[in-house]
């Protein structure tokens, strides 16, 4: 099992579920946990706290 980290960032500023844009600003932390079959990923999740995001972004 291997995991990787990382923070995804960003601002809503374009067309999307809310119009007009929020200007909203989101720094979301997700991991990534990958199960390899040699070199080759054979299972991989993402775990990330989406409702917490969207509702950051005012989507929700």
């Amino acid at each position: 099992m291997v995991t990787a980290y990382a923070v995804f960032k960003g601002t809503q500023t374009g067309p999307g579920p809310v119009d007009p844009p929020t200007g909203k600003a989101i720094a979301a932390d997700y991991v990534y946990a990958m199960e390899f079959d040699g070199d080759r990923i054979r299972h991989m999740t993402k775990i990330w706290n989406d409702g917490h995001s969207l509702t950051a972004l005012g989507w929700a």
